[in-house]
């Protein structure tokens, strides 16, 4: 994990845990040491924002695919497929301008 990403993890973290603590209905119970329901809350907001980096969010340095398609080897099907649908957006733009101009 670089420091961009461990940075972004730790303000998430610190925004989950400030939700929990500020939104809980039982805060009292909270401010007095029973660190159960937070921790419980913190941890599923940092499987969610895992969740997320690894399975949703695109990575620009794996070639703006998930690490979950990375791992799994669909990095090449998909940059494949974004490529086909380039080449096919040109080709259209490319007809309709030659259109225009007669």
């Amino acid at each position: 994990m670089g420091r961009t990403a461990f940075l972004r993890f730790c303000n998430f973290s610190l925004r989950s845990l400030l939700k929990v603590l500020f939104c809980l209905p039982d805060n009292d119970r909270v401010m007095q040491g029973s660190e159960r329901p937070v921790t419980a809350a913190i941890s599923r907001g940092e499987v969610r924002f895992v969740e997320y980096y690894n399975r949703e969010r695109l990575h620009e340095a794996i070639g703006n695919v998930t690490p979950d398609d990375m791992y799994h080897g669909r990095q090449r099907a998909i940059l494949n497929h974004r490529e086909k649908i380039k080449r096919l957006i040109l080709e259209r733009k490319k007809k309709e301008n030659l259109n225009n101009v007669a």
